[in-house]
């Protein structure tokens, strides 16, 4: 008998996450088992340590349980039952058992118990006609129940509810029920605050609550033959983390607990525990431990558990410790002219939010950024500030961070410094890319230029490529004047009036593309030649920028100025450079289908947007005809003759190609009869029209070649020994003898039958003769001759051979001492003897002949008396004889 201790060795804490193990688990010993319930008389075999069978059955419940307080326990086993009785009842199990057992009463019930029914079925009317539900269901007891069969079939059978007996969940369905001769794998988690049970790896029941440590058993209510085995008990905890969150930060306190104090209590057969944070910190040995990490990362928090006899259970938990945000760089001053675009910048890690700020001279405090006409970025790691003004100058910005742990970190702020006023001076086109011959207009436009009191601008253009065409002013508060010469533009301007912009376009010159090649044509600023000077006399700092426009030659295809292609064949520009092809048909593509002859154009738009065209004629050739049907002119050809003639029925093209026999011949004029050489066989012949533009769709027809044949026939019967006047068929065996044959029988070279028949019978054989037979074939490949010829030879035995006794000596020496016919064929179909005396009375009758008459039944004293007989008997296929006559009897 075990010990407790044994079984708190086997039960220590074991629920590891995803890399745990129980190292603390064992199989269940059914020795220490105990059967209890409301009846002494149900029995509970052991077939070994870990099979046990319920071998009895009453119209109370039973249990088989432990000695063991269990929770937090994860149990497994199987079960099944035998099919020795036919018997459709409760099993299952029990967990949280408390009684009944020795010290209780037997119908004092406090346990959760577990159980499956086979089918639905009501129960006796002596014990209440309860219904019992097919499947499964959970059920809680928790108090006396009578001890009378009405009072068990009503909780037990029918799971009516009580205060003492509460049905806490079900599963029914009438395909639920157990099978006979079929192990069910079962598994319990039973932990201080949740309930699973699965069946085969499903999920039954799963139920939360807070529960109390009690035993485990095996159940059984009214079902013998019942089979439990292999069961195994192992513990079962979780590492919880007490207010369970998203995210968990570093710096903060996390609590962590293995028993819920409101629940549950530690096990009494732990002897120690202590916690792992794996953060290579101290071990803790509180029950309900806070503990900071202090540094963000993935870390395995591990609890030991050590039992009675050493064995430690190790329980895993993975948590993330989340980063806090911080900065790895804050925004610096930045130097600029009035018009430059700018950026603050920061960097930083586990930010998920960005917010700018800003404060000025006049401001004691910094104030939320929006985004506007200059500033954009605002929530963003990238602050951009486009054409700063004079009032940012010492504007300061800092930028403030979020993230899922900490909030509202502030960077250090940065200014901006503002070191002059320069005019930018900006040349540009307005397209970039441009065709031969097509043109575009240069820019001219100035930024600040509200200082400008006059200027004088040089900038010089490939002149080679491009050709000035046209100049448009856009300010009336300027004088104008320009002029041009070999590739160099002067523009001199002075204002006349006030200038409010702050940037404005000053002029547009159209320029036209005059090269022959593809190339990129500048225009460039003269810069030592070019100044602004402001209102007060002084040179002002100028920053000037250079653009320049690139010309293209449209890329072409020469098209052939005419082309002839088959019909629905399309005509494809094999070529990648074109971004854009546009037919006259409507398609745009590679490739177009033109159905009809005459003129079309193309047009070409290659990746400059450069567009070219060409025009062609298209004519269009015809398409090879499917032949409609191939004509064999004969129905069949015999092997030996010498060509296969037939016709072809519509189609059209420059050939008629025939494929017979992995041969091609070609008929390159149409003719109303067409021929080949006979193949000897048949064979498939298949047959296209073909021109320039393919081949016609095949069509095929079979050609029947016959082989030549030679008629034969042989005569076959079946008797091996033939009796004279026996009823016998001569069957004539022919071969190649057509669908229509006949046949002429000759019995001693006299014909004796004439027509289709192939079977003479006759009963004429009565000795020795001569049969013949001559077969006239209408066989369709006939070769010289049409009759075949056979002969046999009968002889035949006298099969009415027979003896009679005239004279029986009846005196006992062996010799003629009976009345007996000999026959030579016994074979009879019917028999019958029968004897007169002289009087005209029957004295003897048989149907044996085998039997005799040695004189009984008479009553003649003489010598020697007479007597009549009548024999009459038919052979097997023969015809009936009768015989008669008489004999002399003597005594």
């Amino acid at each position: 008998m075990k010990t407790k201790l044994a079984y708190i060795y086997s039960f220590l804490v074991a629920f590891i996450s995803v890399n745990g193990y129980s190292q603390c688990d064992m199989q269940v010993n059914f020795e220490d088992y105990t059967t209890n319930g409301m009846s002494s008389f149900i029995e509970w075999n052991t077939i070994d340590d870990n099979t046990v069978v319920c071998s009895s059955s009453d119209w109370q419940p039973s249990f088989l349980v432990n000695n063991d307080t269990l929770l937090n326990v994860k149990i497994t086993g199987e079960v099944y039952v035998n099919p020795i009785i036919n018997d459709d009842d409760f099993i299952g199990f029990v967990f949280g058992y408390k009684s009944p057992n020795i010290n209780t009463q037997s119908n004092d019930n406090h346990f959760y118990l577990f159980d499956w029914k086979k089918e639905g079925q009501y129960c006796p009317v002596a014990f209440g006609s309860f219904y019992a539900n097919e499947g499964f269901s959970l059920v809680e007891a928790k108090g006396l129940i009578e001890e009378d069969p009405v009072s068990t079939y009503r909780h037990f059978w029918g799971h009516l509810n009580n205060e003492n007996f509460n049905l806490l969940d079900y599963r029914y369905s009438s395909n639920m029920g157990w099978e006979y001769s079929t192990i069910y794998q079962f598994e319990l988690i039973y932990t201080y605050k949740k309930v699973k049970i699965s069946i085969d790896g499903e999920l039954i029941f799963e139920m939360d609550g807070c529960f109390d440590p009690g035993l485990f058993g095996l159940y059984s209510f009214n079902q013998n033959a019942v089979v439990y085995q292999n069961i195994s008990i192992e513990q079962y905890y979780q590492i919880h983390i007490d207010n369970e969150q998203d995210i968990y930060c570093e710096g903060e306190s996390v609590g962590f607990h293995f028993i819920d104090p409101d629940c549950a209590d530690l096990p009494p057969n732990t002897v120690s525990f202590q916690w792992n944070f794996g953060d290579d910190t101290e071990f803790s040995q509180d029950l309900n431990p806070q503990h900071t990490f202090a540094e963000p990362g993935d870390y395995n928090v591990e609890l030991y558990l050590e039992n009675l006899f050493g064995c430690i259970d190790t329980i895993r938990q993975g948590i993330h410790i989340e980063a806090n945000p911080s900065f790895v760089q804050v925004p610096h001053d930045v130097e600029c002219f009035v018009g430059d675009d700018i950026y603050f910048v920061v960097e930083a890690s586990n930010a998920l939010n960005y917010q700018w700020y800003y404060k000025d001279r006049e401001m004691d405090s910094f104030v939320i950024l929006q985004n506007d006409g200059y500033f954009s970025g605002v929530r963003s790691d990238t602050l951009r500030i486009s054409d700063v003004r004079l009032p940012f100058d010492k504007m300061e910005f800092l930028c403030s961070i979020n993230g899922d742990c900490l909030t509202n970190i502030s960077s250090e702020a940065a200014e901006i410094i503002i070191t002059d006023i320069p005019i930018r001076a900006n040349l540009d086109v307005d397209s970039k890319s441009v065709c031969a011959q097509d043109s575009s207009y240069l820019i001219l436009s100035l930024k600040e230029f509200y200082n400008i009191e006059k200027a004088r601008i040089l900038f010089e253009y490939d002149h080679e490529n491009l050709q000035l065409l046209d100049f448009t002013s856009y300010n009336n508060h300027i004088n104008y004047s320009y002029q041009e010469e070999d590739g160099r533009l002067e523009i001199h301007l002075e204002r006349i009036g006030a200038l409010p912009f702050g940037e404005a376009i000053i002029a547009a010159f159209e320029f036209q593309s005059i090269g022959s090649v593809n190339t990129i044509a500048e225009f460039n600023w003269v810069k030592d030649s070019t100044w602004f000077i402001d209102i007060t006399g002084d040179t002002i700092l100028d920053i000037l920028s250079n653009t320049a426009i690139s010309i293209n030659q449209p890329i072409t295809w020469d098209m052939n100025d005419s082309i002839s292609l088959c019909y629905g064949e399309s005509i494809n520009i094999e070529s990648d450079d074109f971004n854009q092809i546009i037919w006259s048909t409507g398609a745009t593509g590679n490739e177009t289908l033109v159905v009809d002859d005459g003129e079309y154009w193309v047009k070409f738009e290659d990746y400059n947007s450069c567009i070219s065209a060409d025009t062609f004629y298209f004519n269009s050739k015809p398409l090879p005809q499917e032949p409609l049907a191939i004509h064999i002119l004969n129905d069949f050809y015999c092997a030996n003759e010498d060509s296969i003639r037939f016709s072809i029925d519509g189609g059209l093209g420059a050939e008629l190609e025939v494929h017979y026999n992995d041969i091609y011949k070609y008929f390159a004029e149409p003719s109303d009869e067409y021929r080949f050489p006979n193949q000897s066989e048949s064979f498939e012949i298949s047959a296209a029209y073909i021109n320039d533009c393919g081949t016609s769709s095949i069509i095929s027809q079979n050609v029947e070649v016959h082989p030549v044949v030679i008629p034969k026939v042989k005569i076959d019967f079946s008797n091996n020994e033939l009796f004279s006047g026996e009823t016998i068929n001569f069957s004539a065996i022919p071969e190649n003898e057509g669908e229509e044959p006949q046949y002429y029988w000759l019995m001693d070279q006299i014909i004796v039958q004439f027509g289709e028949s192939s079977v003479f019978q006759t009963s004429d054989i009565l000795s020795n003769h001569r049969l013949d037979v001559i077969m006239y074939s209408n066989a369709e490949c006939l070769d010289v001759q049409d009759s075949a010829y056979a002969s046999v030879f009968v002889n035949a035995i006298d099969q009415f051979q027979y003896y009679i006794p005239s004279l029986v000596i009846a005196n006992g020496d062996g010799k003629n001492d009976e009345f007996k016919v000999d026959f030579i064929n016994t074979d009879f179909e019917e028999f019958e003897i029968q004897i007169y005396d002289l009087l005209g009375k029957l004295v003897f009758e048989t149907n044996d002949p085998e039997q005799g008459w040695e004189g009984e039944n008479t009553s003649f004293n003489g010598q020697a008396e007479m007597f009549a007989y009548r024999i009459k008997f038919k052979h097997i296929g023969q015809h009936e004889k009768l015989i008669t006559g008489k004999f002399i009897l003597r005594k």
